[in-house]
């Protein structure tokens, strides 16, 4: 398991995994705060079926910590549909639509992420097939 948890996290740059996090880190706190604020409302009247308070942090630790996977399927999905095609559009546009994807992607981590664990785990694990298969002298 180690194995697996090393070979996945060490096939990402690790400074697009330390701005993954931060964006995760942010989510989770807006999320947060907007829970608590409302908890804290006079006029917050919580029905039998509002989660609480406990539930919102488990949810928001367990998506920032799996974000960086969902955001790697984003990635994928986005450059096979878009390709190298360039998009010009005002920066409002294009930080208002960051900001969609990354909260969606975020919320949907728990589901997402799976995919993008296995993504990583099979791609590494093809690389070392090869790198083993041209050492041994059967890839020439």
């Amino acid at each position: 398991m180690k194995n697996f948890a090393a070979s996945v996290v060490g096939s990402l740059d690790k400074g697009w995994l330390f701005r993954a996090y931060l964006i995760g880190a942010l989510c989770f706190c807006w999320v947060m705060g907007m829970r608590v604020m409302a908890a804290q409302d006079p006029n917050f009247v919580p029905s039998s079926d509002t989660p609480s308070v406990g539930f919102f942090f488990r949810f928001s630790l367990i998506s920032t910590i799996l974000f960086p996977f969902a955001k790697i399927v984003w990635n994928v999905v986005r450059d096979f549909i878009l390709g190298d095609t360039v998009l010009i559009s005002n920066a409002a546009a294009l930080f208002l639509g960051k900001f969609i994807v990354n909260l969606a992607l975020w919320t949907m981590a728990i589901f997402i992420a799976p995919i993008g664990i296995g993504y990583l785990w099979y791609s590494q694990r093809a690389l070392t097939r090869d790198k083993a298969s041209i050492q041994s002298g059967e890839g020439l």
